[in-house]
């Protein structure tokens, strides 16, 4: 069975390839999304956009299964300009978290519009944000994330099931189920990415609840682990495939239903 990890961060830009590849190889994962290190506003000794650009198409170059995103922060004034030479470069979608803005912001919806345009996925962060002392978790409440669903073309994930408002995510998910069988329905894709965030005694709860809703979320749902790139974790990495792994099987779902949660949607949410 195929596993991807769509949730692997690159904490600076001197990170190297080959330790990642036998870390994967020895969780036994066989690919995934690598998002780029951060923009200076969420880390002031950050390198510049074009750095940290180039260091994530060339960390992935080659490799059939791990797919470049770039890490972008809408507010900054030369943010569609970064998405152009994003694009271009090759990545296969973009990553963002709301520290300062909400996700209706105009400089924030300029941006998933134009990814769309471009066919390019968004990962954004949703949940409790753990930064410190700043005060940034009204900005990633799932509800705040509605205006997205109206962005023609755009496909988006909510990161770590929103924890600790799991139930307003699904609830969100569930609005747009809702939407996209209207007629002439043109709005965006919604897509769940489960990596923790939740708890390891919350875990199997909000899994349950996710699926036990009857939303069509087994084509939506992905998997993660939030690792680094730097210090892939491999204990951390098997032990939450196997405790999802536990939960799905559990809860009936056949090794396909599996496979498509652990890989399958992460391809089709790259994609389209």
């Amino acid at each position: 069975m195929m596993l991807l990890d769509m949730h692997i961060h690159i904490k600076s830009t001197a990170t190297r390839k080959e330790t990642l590849v036998e870390k994967l190889r020895e969780a036994q994962v066989d690919g995934g999304v690598l998002l780029s290190a951060m923009p200076r506003s969420m880390d002031e000794g950050a390198a510049c956009w074009q750095e940290r650009l180039q260091h994530v198409t060339e960390l992935c170059r080659d490799s059939e299964l791990l797919f470049p995103f770039f890490f972008i922060d809408p507010t900054e004034p030369d943010a569609l300009i970064q998405v152009q030479a994003a694009v271009e470069a090759g990545v296969f979608g973009f990553k963002i978290i709301c520290t300062h803005f909400y996700p209706g912001d105009p400089a924030c919806l300029a941006v998933c519009r134009a990814a769309a345009s471009a066919g390019k996925p968004v990962l954004f962060h949703s949940g409790i944000l753990w930064n410190g002392a700043a005060a940034s978790g009204i900005y990633n409440r799932p509800v705040g994330f509605e205006p997205l669903l109206e962005v023609p073309g755009l496909r988006f994930a909510l990161a770590h099931i929103s924890w600790p408002w799991c139930d307003e995510c699904i609830a969100v998910y569930g609005k747009w189920e809702q939407a996209s069988r209207e007629a002439g329905w043109q709005g965006a894709q919604m897509f769940i990415d489960s990596t923790p965030g939740t708890p390891r005694n919350y875990r199997a709860k909000a899994l349950e609840s996710l699926i036990g809703t009857g939303y069509d979320v087994l084509h939506n749902l992905m998997f993660g682990t939030d690792n680094l790139a730097e210090s892939y974790d491999v204990k951390w990495a098997r032990e939450w495939a196997a405790r999802d792994r536990a939960v799905y099987t559990g809860l009936g779902l056949s090794d396909q239903e599996q496979e498509d949660i652990l890989a399958n949607n992460l391809l089709r949410f790259l994609r389209g």
